[in-house]
């Protein structure tokens, strides 16, 4: 077994590191590996010269069998030690949360194609961290809509996000996990209920479920033939029920009209006690789904004027429930067009892929929104009129920014425009929020 003494003055000793990561020698060490090692191991494993790097692959193999160690694994836990908090996702923050969209399922949607390898989607989630962000959300489809199969003469590549998150979690340490979102009608419940409590287990409590009816019914209809005449918001709101009822209970039965199972025992549970679930929807029956079983509502997009009426629809929903509100997060998801002037963040947003993706959405999720007004409902401008954009928000009852899906055109230019905001506008919100980054660098 490989020993981790020798990292005990690594790059993350106590005297580099924010006091609030510093629990005990083990998790340091945990840390360093998870934080400085594994990513190494990523950029090996990618690299085309593999034949040529047989110690540092032998070495990597090293790491992953010290990664199952029991030490380890308590290290990580240690973590998310509040289980109030966690379910809650606030953990070391204060004030507004800021996480962003990865591109598991993104190509030729909202971004072109190709995009990025699966590496590099990992990568790109492990700088995601150093720069600070609260968490890092993949999508979820398993094939184009009609619209993306005649723009691109090669399919896109679209990476199942439960098994990325997985790999994420591994070169990763402390930023959270999410799907934005998974869509439960294409998903058998009972199986993804074991997937995502090993998901929750295996990166130490850090995952987040988000999950929604799907964009595109044209793809449910290719993926399920036979139930073109079923409704998938009765699939959502019954597998939503199932999730909450195997991770809740020692034993689960359930007799719907679309689902039905006896007598399920599922363990381990996830981590979390209440695993996070935010629930997409931008019409009522979203919000109240959200605020029924949710720990986060999840729209997408919506202007502050229907931002306000869902929270409304929210808050109503709850006093009728007897739910206290402030436990459920409101997390829009937005387009980031980000530029140092307002000129150039215009021009990246109007020529990106996301700006064709939106107006494509008028018939689904966005068909009550007025998409001429696409630029003014997303963050798009200039640095500092997206800190006054996000305040508007805040003040609005917008207490996370989740899934934040950059307008980027490369992954270079994607990985700039995380820097960007990072240094320019989560300071402003969040002072603590970048504090783990900026002190291991010190």
């Amino acid at each position: 077994m490989l020993s981790l003494s020798k990292y005990a003055r690594g790059p993350l000793s106590r005297s580099r590191m924010c006091r609030r990561e510093v629990r005990h020698d083990v998790f340091g060490e945990a840390l360093y590996l998870l934080r400085y090692v594994v990513p190494g191991v990523a950029e090996v494993a990618s690299d085309a010269q593999v034949e040529r790097s047989s110690r540092k692959l032998a070495y990597a193999n090293q790491v992953r069998m010290t990664l199952a160690d029991s030490r380890v694994g308590s290290a990580l836990r240690s973590i998310h030690v509040d289980g109030a908090a966690d379910a809650r996702c606030t953990v070391g923050w204060s004030g507004m949360i800021f996480a962003m969209s990865v591109p598991t399922c993104k190509e030729g949607l909202s971004l072109p194609t190709p995009f990025c390898s699966s590496a590099q989607v990992v990568r790109m989630c492990v700088r995601a961290e150093e720069l600070g962000y609260h968490s890092v959300w993949g999508n979820d489809h398993i094939t184009p809509p009609r619209y993306v199969r005649q723009d691109y003469p090669q399919p896109p590549n679209f990476y199942e996000p439960l098994i990325t998150l997985a790999c994420v979690a591994q070169a990763t340490a402390r930023i959270r996990l999410g799907t934005s979102v998974l869509v439960l009608p294409m998903r058998e419940p009972v199986y993804l209920a074991k997937s995502v409590a090993t998901l929750d287990q295996l990166s130490g409590g850090r995952f987040t479920l988000g999950v929604g009816v799907g964009a595109y019914r044209e793809e449910f209809e290719r993926l399920r033939p036979r139930d073109r005449r079923v409704n998938r918001a009765e699939l959502m709101d019954e597998s939503v029920q199932i999730l909450r009822l195997l991770f809740d209970q020692r034993s689960a039965s359930f007799e719907g009209k679309h689902y039905a199972f006896d007598g399920i025992e599922l363990a381990p549970k996830p981590l979390q006690q209440p695993l996070p679930m935010f629930i997409a929807g931008n019409d009522p029956a979203g919000v109240r789904r959200a605020a029924r079983w949710g720990q986060g509502w999840f729209p997408a997009a919506l202007s502050l004027d229907d931002l306000r009426r869902g929270i409304d629809i929210l808050h109503r929903e709850c006093e009728a429930i007897g739910r206290d509100p402030s436990e459920i997060r409101i997390a829009p998801q937005w387009t980031c067009g980000i530029g140092r002037t307002h000129e150039a963040g215009v021009a990246q947003f109007r020529r990106s892929r996301m700006y064709t993706h939106l107006h494509t959405l008028g018939a689904s999720t966005l068909r009550q929104q007025d998409l001429s007004k696409v630029e003014d409902n997303n963050l798009v401008g200039s640095t500092d009129e997206i800190v006054e954009k996000i305040k508007r928000m805040e003040e609005a009852g917008v207490t996370m920014l989740a899934a934040m899906s950059f307008t980027s055109n490369s992954y270079e230019e994607l990985l700039d425009d995380m820097a960007l905001f990072a240094e320019e506008v989560t300071p402003v919100f969040a002072p603590d929020a970048t504090c783990s980054a900026t002190c291991a660098e010190s």
